[in-house]
């Protein structure tokens, strides 16, 4: 029991030693360790930070992916939402920035990771509302490295957990206004990798994980706090934000997005809506092409928890083959 501004607030849930959340409804982040840009090259890869916009604070780091010295030239640009439930987390994070710097290295590419504002200080829409910021920034080309070293022809959206919710979120909401963004700026595949989606009701899948005990109970536990956390007031788990399956999709057009690639954990208790998703994409969104991606014996997370284990290099090394196949395609092909 603590006591903030003369009122007491009781722990509703400790999240694996990461964030305690508390009956007022706050939040409290354990600090950890981050990771400082930097402009040299390091392992073929240099980073920078970069505010976008002063009035809510949102960044983004881009990494640059370079031969010795010298960066490479037009590579495709690849956005990247970071995972943590719309809650936790942070580009500048460890394993994050680890990951991304393998993943910038792997595929050749530039990868610009946005800060996005977390709740419950920001509430949904905010991440969403961020995140298209960062694309209408990058279209801009007002940053030179963006400018000079990324082929805005040959773009991608890469989303981690709360990140791949984001990502369907501006599929709906770019269906419309992406028109604007081209010819300078032409998305050509998406890439969710297990997708944060929910439900007021639980499915069989996460009933039955939830039966086994551990690390479901809590995880469970976990997934329903981030959403009463995330979600606008007065929301519940069937808003769209969070059950992508309510509504309909008849509203995009054909072609809305050339390609998907779905990565889910065989032991995730998100597996199965992730699975049910890319079948959501390829039915109902006018996704040309989905490719599903089961690692199977792995948890969520695990590719960034067990970085440069085979598991997480062979991630890396699809999401960097689905890139390459689809930036060769003429972009007739990818966005007709």
């Amino acid at each position: 029991m603590e006591v903030s501004n003369g009122a007491t607030k009781t722990v509703a849930l400790e999240f694996n030693g990461l964030a305690t959340a508390y009956s007022d409804g706050s939040l409290y982040r354990t600090p950890l360790p981050t990771v400082e840009p930097y402009e040299e090259p390091l392992d073929g890869v240099a980073c920078r930070d970069v505010l976008i916009n002063k009035m809510t604070g949102v960044k983004v780091r881009i990494y640059l992916a370079c031969s010795g010295r010298e960066p490479l030239a037009k590579s495709p640009l690849l956005f990247y939402f970071h995972p943590g439930g719309f809650c936790l987390g942070s580009t500048s994070y460890v394993e994050i920035h680890n990951f991304l710097q393998s993943l910038c290295k792997t595929a050749r590419a530039m990868v610009v990771s946005v800060d996005y504002r977390r709740s419950p200080e920001h509430r949904l829409p905010a991440a969403y509302d961020d995140c298209l910021d960062a694309i209408s920034w990058v279209a801009k080309e007002e940053d030179q490295w963006i400018s000079n070293y990324a082929d805005l022809t040959k773009c991608f959206l890469c989303g981690d957990s709360s990140g791949g919710n984001i990502i369907h979120q501006i599929i709906i909401q770019m269906a419309s206004p992406a028109a604007e963004l081209r010819p300078k700026l032409v998305i050509r595949g998406y890439v969710l990798i297990q997708p944060f989606f929910g439900g007021e009701t639980k499915t069989e899948y996460e009933l039955s994980c939830v039966e086994q005990g551990e690390p479901y109970v809590m995880l469970s536990s976990c997934y329903d706090m981030f959403w009463e956390l995330s979600l606008p007031e007065g929301a519940d788990r069937d808003s769209p934000f969070c059950n992508p399956w309510v509504g309909s999709m008849g509203h995009l057009p054909p072609g809305a997005a050339a390609a998907m690639l779905v990565a889910v954990a065989g032991l995730d208790l998100l597996r199965e809506r992730g699975l049910s998703y890319a079948e959501l994409a390829r039915t109902q969104m006018n996704i040309k092409d989905v490719e599903v991606m089961v690692e199977e014996g792995q948890y969520h997370g695990y590719h960034l928890l067990q970085l440069g284990s085979p598991q997480s290099n062979l991630l890396i090394d699809r999401i960097a083959l689905f890139m390459d196949a689809h930036s060769a395609k003429s972009e007739q092909d990818s966005c007709s």
